[in-house]
């Protein structure tokens, strides 16, 4: 499992505002890793396996662009989502409770 430190750099008109929801969202999941968060005016491409890049759409919001940067954080093992997630057995529950009510087969 990745352990080491890593960077998220985001750039656009918003990167002050996204970076600031971005560590608070972060401070609430399970990490894997260290993450720091840098907003950035520019920045000249990195390739690195610890730098992770995002530059902010036209049409990004700071909470749109944080799910997305948090999502790819996920895909690369940095960051876990699961914490939140139901158990199987939870699922079990509400899948016959659901089948008891007749909303599902």
């Amino acid at each position: 499992m990745d352990t080491g430190a890593h960077k998220v750099i985001i750039t656009g008109d918003i990167a002050d505002a996204t970076a600031a929801l971005l560590r608070e969202r972060l401070d609430e999941l399970e990490k894997n890793v260290t993450i720091t968060v840098h907003a950035v005016s520019d920045v000249e491409s990195v390739e690195s396996d610890t730098v992770f890049e995002y530059t902010l759409g036209a049409h990004d919001t700071p909470g749109f662009a944080v799910e997305k940067i948090i999502d790819e954080l996920c895909v690369r093992g940095w960051a876990n989502t699961d914490a939140c997630d139901l158990s199987p057995e939870e699922e079990a529950q509400i899948r016959a409770r659901l089948q008891g009510l007749g909303y599902v087969d």
